[in-house]
């Protein structure tokens, strides 16, 4: 997210800057990327649910979709 060229591929939810690789989301993030023709792929996302977060919120439902379809749901019940 400290790339340049982050901003490409922020549709919505995010903050429009935070510190160092790191950016604060809103509800329903959306990010877009735009792959060519591949084969089968593996995908990997890295984030943190803060404290100060969870106490607000308590637990969160992460949803993500491709292409509008959903590839997988997962509950956080405790922050980390």
């Amino acid at each position: 997210m400290s790339d340049p060229a982050a901003d490409a591929f922020i549709v919505q939810g995010f903050r429009a800057k935070s510190e160092g690789a790191w950016r604060w989301t809103h509800d329903h993030p959306v990010l877009r990327f735009l792959l060519p023709e591949t084969g089968p792929l593996k995908f990997t996302m890295d984030f943190t649910l803060p404290e100060a977060t969870f106490r607000e919120t308590g637990p969160v439902t992460l949803a993500v979709a491709i292409n509008g379809r959903p590839l997988d749901r997962a509950r956080y019940d405790h922050a980390g």
